[in-house]
């Protein structure tokens, strides 16, 4: 229940930018504010701690999560498909749905192993602290043999630590590559300049794509 208000969230922003949003802002401004609020979202969610409070460390900034990865589902496909011609837009969909599968899939691998190597050195680290607190050389030997059974094996307090202090490295990994995406999607949605709509209406192609935005608005045109 706990994360139930996610995926809600998620799918509220998706219909709000198909139905609404992009329609009136472009491609382009949705795709770099997307990387930006998730990223801040996963910073956010790094700062967490095992006596920290459901709605200030977890529900807060997973929803400013799901606004940022709302904004950028719809553009990103609009983005994709809309110069492609129609027979190929099925090829260009399929090509975007494996980068997405595969890109998360070794996202989601590298970042978890980050995340549970830097558990276990918290594991280790404070048991060897511990043994060396108790005065006991033997006892820091069977503590690392306890933290490789399990986390059975383990103080509560101990593993609460080891796990929080794990997964806040692995989302501020998550979130220097959300944000990463802001200067990439800066560089690719980027168009030589802007040209007013009414070039579309000669036979030369415009420099400007209205898909992403960078087109002046009709009302700027009529002036």
């Amino acid at each position: 229940m706990a994360w139930v208000p996610f995926p809600i969230a998620l799918i509220a922003i998706n219909i709000f930018v198909a139905r609404y949003l992009v329609t009136r802002v472009g491609v382009r401004p949705l795709l770099l504010a997307g990387p930006l609020f998730s990223g801040l979202g996963f910073l956010w969610l790094s700062r967490l701690s095992e006596t920290g409070s459901y709605w200030t460390n977890l529900l807060a900034p997973m929803m400013l999560l799901s606004v940022g990865m709302g904004l950028m589902f719809v553009p990103l496909t609009l983005m994709v498909v809309s110069h492609v011609k129609n027979e190929e837009a099925g090829a260009a969909s399929s090509l975007l749905n494996i980068g997405q599968q595969i890109g998360g899939s070794i996202g989601l691998a590298a970042i978890g192993t980050v995340a549970w190597t830097s558990v276990a050195h918290s594991v280790r680290s404070q048991m060897a602290a511990a043994a060396t607190t108790a005065g006991g050389a033997s006892a820091a030997t069977t503590s690392g043999a306890g933290a490789a059974r399990g986390a059975a094996s383990l103080p509560p307090q101990v593993l609460y630590h080891a796990l929080t202090v794990g997964f806040s490295t692995g989302l501020v990994i998550a979130g220097a590559v959300a944000l990463s995406g802001f200067f990439v999607a800066l560089v690719t949605t980027r168009t030589p300049g802007r040209v007013r709509l009414s070039s579309a209406l000669h036979d030369r192609e415009p420099s400007c794509d209205e898909v992403l935005g960078t087109c002046e608005p009709a009302a700027a045109v009529a002036d």
